[in-house]
């Protein structure tokens, strides 16, 4: 690992010259926009944080640098255009780096930002460069400086923030590279880090051409990891966000070949499939009053979707209103109204989150378009369906099935959240109650035998918190009939905290009508064990 290290901290060293020695050359008639940092803004727990991610670089291994030395000489040799690191350059990037992290380091205890923000800038490369920057180390010290550029950009256009942002994860990206090409194996973060440079690139910077190619790379590694290739359905998917990347970029040739390669995978042949038997029929099933003109005054498409299959015993048909660009290019989100009809009964839901993946193949909806879909289930053993638009399951352990709505990458860590409703006849009520408000299908577990819902909330980098809700049978009287409810108590808390120089877990249990605290231990953190 050290030695991957050694590869990503020449590279920087590569491409940055010889920063140390250089002075910046700036015009002084250039007025550049920046961030607004005012000192003396930083909580306690984000200087504690900082301290944190910023302490581990000034710890070296000196054998570890002697061959980091040996080493870079060697690649000086294969790089075209390198320059050649001799050691006492690369012992006065350690030096020089270790003063600027004590410089870093002072600032943050001076609760000065401003003052951070500008030497982390200017000095960056040189800090990705020091061989302490472990891949732990780099995302750990990117995740609390991205995380400080989000509270203090108040920009409209979020184009610096968006710079700032692109130019951490491209270095990131070079790293894991690196540690891919010389370790022998895929980085499992590889696909996530792609995806969100794309999103930046795309949504803020409006560069197709660099979204493009980060969709390629993502296309290319699904084919080379998945055991079904090309005939991958998460191929298919990224491969279609790949070929509505070409048309919005005008490049209707790529666009075309994606499409061929698509007609080969089953999943979204089958999609195809149905899309094409839909189009044959579709004039003879147009309805005959012109919708769109009818209820002109709603700027936005209403789609109307009819699922193939019954749904736990109803009959599904969906109106849905899907946000579109000027272009009129269907997101995969809207708002939506539900109705689920069964022989004993029939209700409505309303929904902001309304998502189906089988919009991938309707990617200019008119209003007044009518579909009918195949509904995917949920998997076995799933409670929390991931990928079903909506479902039903007994997530309070009553014997009864409640209907969950799926809002999609609504959670934290790109998980699910959902709403979740009780049926009644001719109605359904939405459940506010905790722990059904906050259920996400990555941060919950469900115990079925004793009756709990754990719920994991990560809060930060150093800090999480668990609540634990237990089921409680009560009874009550309705117009004079006893009636047994179930209602869910918060019966634990867990929380973990991480600072500069120790550790805190907190253990809270109920006692009554109060919380006791059971457990409350301090640690001391080693310097060298973070």
């Amino acid at each position: 690992m050290k030695y991957l290290m050694i590869l990503l901290s020449f590279c920087l060293m590569a491409c940055n010259g010889r920063s140390v020695k250089q002075e910046e050359k700036t015009d002084s008639n250039m007025t550049e926009e920046s961030i607004e940092i005012p000192n003396g803004s930083l909580t306690k727990g984000e200087q504690d944080s900082l301290i944190t991610v910023l302490s581990p670089y000034l710890e070296v291994d000196t054998a570890f640098t002697k061959r980091r030395i040996e080493i870079s000489g060697s690649l000086s040799k294969i790089i075209d255009g390198a320059i050649d690191i001799d050691e006492d350059y690369t012992w006065q990037i350690i030096a020089h780096v270790d003063s600027v992290i004590k410089q870093c380091i002072n600032h943050v205890q001076s609760n000065e930002p401003k003052q951070l923000f500008d030497l982390f800038d200017k000095e960056k490369k040189n800090i990705y460069a020091h061989p302490s920057n472990t891949w732990k180390n780099e995302q750990n010290l990117n995740n609390m400086i991205l995380s400080l550029y989000e509270k203090y950009d108040r920009s409209s256009n979020k184009r610096l923030l968006a710079e700032k942002v692109i130019e951490l994860y491209e270095i990131s990206f070079i790293h894991i590279k690196l540690l891919e090409t010389f370790g022998g194996y895929s980085h499992p973060s590889f696909i996530p880090l792609a995806k969100s440079l794309r999103e930046w690139y795309l949504v803020i910077l409006k560069n197709y051409d660099k979204a493009i190619e980060l969709q390629r790379q993502i296309c290319e590694r699904i084919e080379k990891e998945e055991t079904e290739g090309r005939a991958s359905e998460n191929y298919g998917f990224e491969l279609m966000k790949l070929s509505e990347l070409y048309l919005a970029n005008n490049d209707t040739i790529r666009m075309d070949s994606c499409h061929q390669i698509l007609q080969k995978n089953p999943y979204i042949e089958k999609i195809l499939q149905e899309y094409n038997e839909y189009k044959k029929t579709t004039q003879e099933d147009k309805q005959k009053v012109d919708i769109s003109q009818e209820f002109e005054s709603l700027n936005c498409p209403r789609v109307y979707i009819k699922y193939k299959q019954p749904i736990n015993g109803y009959t599904v048909k969906v109106l849905w209103l899907p946000f579109t660009d000027k272009s009129g290019y269907t997101a995969e989100t809207g708002n939506a109204v539900l109705h689920f009809e069964s022989e004993n009964n029939h209700f409505y839901i309303q929904t902001q989150s309304y998502r189906d993946t089988a919009v991938y193949s309707h990617t200019h909806l008119k209003d007044g378009d009518v579909l009918f879909w195949n509904y995917t289930p949920k998997k076995k053993g799933e409670i929390l369906s991931k990928y079903s638009p909506f479902f039903f399951s007994d997530v309070n352990f009553d014997g009864e099935n409640e209907l969950l709505i799926n809002c999609y990458n609504g959670g934290s860590k790109g998980s699910n959240t959902y709403e979740v409703y009780k049926i009644h006849p001719y109605y359904a009520e939405i459940i506010k109650d905790a722990p059904f408000a906050s259920l996400e299908n990555d941060m919950t577990d469900f115990d079925l035998t004793n009756k709990t819902i754990t719920c994991h909330y990560p809060l930060s980098s150093f800090e999480s918190i668990t609540h634990i809700y237990k089921q409680v049978k009560q009874e009550r009287m309705n117009f004079g009939e006893l009636e047994t409810d179930y209602k869910f108590e918060l019966v634990k808390v867990d929380i973990h905290n991480q600072y500069t120089d120790s550790k805190e877990h907190k253990v809270y249990i109920k006692d009554g009508y109060n919380y006791k605290l059971v457990k409350d231990d301090k640690a001391s953190v080693n310097q060298k064990d973070k």
